[in-house]
């Protein structure tokens, strides 16, 4: 479940594009809500400016977003492998 990509060329091909996204229309209003909020801090992270309005945002389900991605960050430092040392030279 993911969001709608939509694309209008109001200039004609050779114009500027507009993109924008939006949540499915089959999606409750719950359902909408969770997808919006749950998204913010990922874009905010890439570098997006992020629009929503205030009734699509949930606190709740904003942190917990912010708490997976974190988890997510130390569960990839974890299983990465630390930077080889240089070897020690020994000075004679």
């Amino acid at each position: 479940m993911g969001f709608e990509r939509n694309t209008a060329r109001p200039a004609g091909d050779e114009g500027p594009a507009y993109t924008w996204h939006e949540a499915p229309g089959h999606l409750s209003e719950d359902e909408t809500t969770q997808l919006t909020t749950r998204a913010v801090p990922t874009l905010l992270t890439t570098g997006y400016t992020v629009y929503i309005p205030d009734y699509l945002f949930d606190r709740a389900v904003y942190l917990r977003a912010v708490q997976d991605i974190r988890a997510r960050r130390v569960t990839a430092a974890a299983a990465s492998p630390a930077p080889a040392r240089p070897p020690h030279r020994s000075r004679g």
